[in-house]
C-alpha cells in the first residue's frame, strides 16, 4: 500500500493537471474570441483617434496664432504710450527751453545793464591818492611822542628809585630819632656809654629769645628799675654797684647756664634769684627820734621794681639799710648814728659808717653828691636836633619828589594822549585809504563778475 500511495498522489496531481489544460484550452478560445471582437470594435476608435489628433492640431495653430496677435497688440500698444510720453516730454522740454530762454535773455539784459552800470560808476570814481605827506607827518609825531614817553618812563624810573633810596633814608633816620628818644634805648645808651658796649646786642637777643627761657628773665636792671625822684636817682645809683646796672636776673638755674653761654660774648654779668616773689625786707618804720633828727624814709621804698629786682638790690646792695633825710639831718649826723642808722643820705652829702670788729669804735666816711648819670641820662640834644633836622630835609626831600613824580606822570599822560590822538588820526587815515581800495576792488569785481555770468550766459 505505501508503495502504491506515491503514484495514486501523481495520478491525482495528473488528472489535476489535464483539466487545467482544458480550462486553459478554453479560456484561450474565448481570449481569441474577445480578441476578435476587439479588433473588430478598434477600427472605429483608431479613426476618431485619427480625427481628434488632426483637430487638435489644427486648435494648436489657432491658439498660437491668437497669443502671437495678442503679443503684437500688446507691443504695439506699449510701443503707443512710449512714443505719447517721448511727445509729452519732448514738448515739456521745449517749453521749459522758451521759459530758459527767455530768463536768459533777462539776465543778459539786467547784466549788460549792471555793467553798463558798474563801468559808469568806476569812471566817475575820482582818482583818490593817499594822504603819504600827512601819514609820514603823523608817524614821525608818534615816534617823537614815543620817544618823549620812553625818557619820561627813565626819569620815572630813576627818580622811583631815588625816592625809594629817599624813603628809606627817612625811615632809617625816624628809626634812629625813635630810639635815641624812647627811654629805654636812652638807658641802653647811658649803660653803653658807661662800659657796656655791647649790651644792646645782649638785650636783643634776650627779647628775641624769650621762648627759650623756663622763667622770667630781667634786664639789664637800670632798665627794670623806675625812679620818680631825680634826687633819690642819684642817691640809688651811686648806692648800687655799678656792675648790677647791666645785669641780667634769671629765677631758674638752666635759664642762668643759658644767659651764660650766649652773653659771655657781650661781658654781661647774670645774677640768678631763686626767692620768692615777697619782698625781703622789713617795713619802712620811721620813728620819732628820726623824724626829729630830719630822716624821712629809706632808699628800698624810693624804687619800684619786679619783687625779684628789688630783692637782688636788697641783698646785693642793702638799700634796705640806707636812709634818706634832709639837710637837717645832715647837719645832724652825729646824732644819727646813735640811732644805729650806718648809710645815710643827704642832699648834701653820702654818710657811711663803719664799726671796727676789734676796737668797736665808728669810723665816718662822707662822700659828696653827684647828679644820676644812668637815671637821668639826656641823649645830646645836638644830636637829637641834628636828626630831627635830617628827618626834615629827608621829609622835605621825599614830598618834592613825589610831587615831581607827579608832575612827570602828569607829563607822560599828556604825552600819551597826544600820541593817541596821533595814532587815532592816522588810523582814520588808513580806514579812509582801506575803504577807498576796498570800495573801487568791489565794483572791479561787480564788474569781473558781471563779466563771468555774460561769458557763461553767452
Amino acid at each position: 500500500m505505501k508503495k502504491k500511495l506515491p503514484w495514486l498522489k501523481y495520478d491525482a496531481k495528473k488528472e489535476q493537471f489535464q483539466k487545467v489544460q482544458e480550462e486553459e484550452k478554453i479560456f484561450k478560445k474565448k481570449m481569441d474570441d474577445a480578441a476578435k471582437i476587439w479588433q473588430d470594435a478598434k477600427a472605429p476608435i483608431e479613426g476618431l483617434k485619427k480625427e481628434k489628433t488632426t483637430i487638435t492640431s489644427s486648435m494648436k495653430k489657432i491658439t498660437n496664432q491668437i497669443n502671437q496677435n495678442t503679443n503684437k497688440r500688446r507691443e504695439v500698444t506699449d510701443d503707443e504710450i512710449q512714443l505719447s510720453a517721448r511727445l509729452k516730454t519732448t514738448l515739456d522740454d521745449i517749453e521749459h527751453l522758451k521759459r530758459h530762454e527767455k530768463n536768459l535773455q533777462q539776465k543778459i539784459s539786467k547784466a549788460k545793464e549792471g555793467l553798463a552800470a558798474a563801468e559808469r560808476e568806476f569812471q566817475d570814481l575820482q582818482p583818490y591818492e593817499p594822504p603819504r605827506d600827512e601819514m609820514t607827518q603823523l608817524t614821525n609825531d608818534i615816534g617823537h611822542k614815543i620817544c618823549g614817553i620812553n625818557d619820561l618812563k627813565q626819569r620815572r624810573k630813576e627818580k622811583e628809585w631815588q625816592l625809594s633810596q629817599e624813603r628809606e633814608n627817612l625811615r632809617k633816620c625816624s628809626d634812629r630819632l625813635m630810639q635815641m628818644e624812647s627811654k629805654n634805648n636812652k638807658l641802653l645808651q647811658a649803660l653803653q656809654r658807661a662800659g657796656a658796649e655791647r649790651i644792646n646786642e645782649a638785650y636783643s637777643w634776650v627779647q628775641n629769645n624769650k621762648n627759650m627761657f623756663r622763667g622770667e628773665v630781667y634786664g639789664p636792671v637800670l632798665l627794670e628799675v623806675n625812679v620818680q625822684s631825680k634826687t633819690h636817682a642819684g642817691y640809688l645809683e651811686s648806692h648800687v654797684p655799678n656792675y648790677i646796672w647791666r645785669s641780667f636776673i634769671t629765677q631758674n638755674a638752666s635759664d642762668r647756664d643759658l644767659l651764660v653761654r650766649q652773653l659771655k660774648q657781650y661781658g654781661t654779668p647774670i645774677l640768678n634769684y631763686t626767692g620768692g616773689n615777697s619782698i625781703m625786707c622789713e617795713p619802712l618804720n620811721i620813728t620819732p627820734e628820726m623824724k626829729q633828727l630830719g630822716i624821712t624814709s629809706r632808699l628800698d621804698q624810693e624804687f619800684d621794681a619786679p619783687p625779684a629786682v628789688k630783692n637782688v638790690l636788697i641783698t646785693q646792695a642793702s638799700v634796705d639799710q640806707s636812709y634818706i633825710g634832709t639837710n637837717q639831718a645832715d647837719q645832724s649826723a652825729d646824732d644819727v648814728v646813735k640811732l644805729g642808722i650806718n648809710d645815710l643820705w643827704t642832699p648834701r652829702n653820702h654818710y657811711r659808717w663803719t664799726r671796727s670788729r676789734y676796737g668797736g669804735h665808728l669810723s665816718a666816711n662822707v662822700d659828696s653828691i653827684y647828679p644820676s648819670r644812668l637815671f637821668m641820662c639826656d641823649v645830646n640834644v645836638s644830636d637829637i636836633e641834628m636828626l630831627r633836622s635830617e628827618k626834615d630835609e629827608h621829609t622835605r626831600n621825599v614830598e618834592g619828589m613825589e610831587e615831581a613824580l607827579k608832575e612827570l606822570q602828569k607829563e607822560q599822560r599828556k604825552l600819551e594822549d597826544e600820541e593817541a590822538e596821533f595814532r587815532k588820526k592816522k588810523e582814520a587815515i588808513a580806514d579812509r585809504v582801506r575803504l577807498e581800495k576796498k570800495k573801487r576792488e568791489d565794483i572791479q569785481r561787480r564788474i569781473g563778475m558781471v563779466f563771468f555770468s555774460l561769458f557763461f550766459c553767452m
